[in-house]
């Protein structure tokens, strides 16, 4: 063939249509990086989520802590045996069971405590009765702490955060809590 045909040839493939297998692959590794980077947002952003859920819910058991004090002249404290009902005060309630049944014994903290969303919340059924509980957005319970000092007395409410377990108070940890932000 002679330089026509060469030539012709050449023009031929560049107007071909269709992608050489480095594009391919290029474009490809493009799109697993936008995939991994749009996963990675979209994880950090549920535990964001869920941690302002579980902040709402602190600050909601917060204020229904706060009227029943207002109305009893101190807060729920399990360990007082004058104070429970000897129903809830059993080998079967956990504290955090009998603190939410003394919040409910005041009308007004009641009326605080039926605005928390059930999912925020674990009924559990024992021999005909029922007890109920708190629980943060990753379903483990609130704890609850009862606590006197020099100052007066107040409550530690806690979650456990994202990784499911209560760590040092005194060490930094994910632990969420009704105090964060207060000095």
């Amino acid at each position: 063939m002679g330089p026509g045909g060469a030539e012709f040839r050449m023009r031929r493939n560049r107007t071909q249509l269709g992608l050489t297998l480095i594009e391919v692959m290029v474009a490809v590794a493009i799109i697993g990086v936008l995939a991994t980077a749009t996963l990675m947002t979209l994880i950090g952003l549920e535990t964001r989520v869920k941690h302002k859920a579980t902040v709402d819910l602190l600050m909601t058991l917060d204020l229904a802590l706060s009227e029943y004090d207002e109305v009893m002249g101190e807060y729920p404290n399990p360990d007082d045996p004058n104070v429970l009902d000897q129903s809830v005060k059993d080998d079967e309630a956990t504290a955090g069971e009998q603190w939410w049944w003394m919040l409910t014994q005041v009308d007004r903290s009641f009326q605080v405590l039926e605005r928390i969303h059930a999912k925020y919340t674990r009924d559990q059924d024992r021999d005909g009765t029922i007890y109920r509980s708190a629980i943060d957005p990753w379903g483990q319970p609130i704890e609850y702490t009862y606590i006197q000092d020099d100052d007066g007395d107040y409550v530690l409410l806690r979650s456990s955060g994202p990784n499911r377990m209560f760590e040092d108070p005194n060490e930094v940890n994910d632990d969420i809590t009704n105090l964060e932000g207060q000095s």
